[in-house]
């Protein structure tokens, strides 16, 4: 029965995680194609997403798009039921028709 409960409570921090991993990306991406005149703009959004989440962050910004991927291993003591704990995610920002687009991978 502990191990269920562990196993649950792990699965669910993992989406909780995800989730604001998700949430901080996308927004640093917004705020990046709001201010792509900044000469240290790489990393301004590095530092602004590394004050909110932990991680290996990786930003690059190429013809006023802005990809970012962050890898994340959050190892616990039920890891091994679940599959393991990392979240590995990449969001890409551009505009289309003036309008911010952000889309995964």
């Amino acid at each position: 029965m502990i191990i269920l409960i562990g196993t649950v409570a792990s699965m669910g921090n993992m989406l909780v995680i995800k989730g604001k991993y998700e949430n901080e990306i996308k927004e640093t991406i917004k705020y990046g194609l709001n201010n792509l005149e900044q000469p240290t703009l790489s990393q301004k959004l590095k530092t602004l997403l590394l004050n909110n989440i932990d991680g290996d962050v990786t930003i690059d910004i190429d013809n006023k798009r802005i990809k970012i991927n962050v890898k994340y291993n959050n190892d616990n003591l039920f890891s091994f039921m679940t599959g393991g704990n990392q979240v590995d995610l990449t969001y890409t920002g551009y505009f289309e028709n003036e309008e911010i687009k952000i889309i995964k991978g």
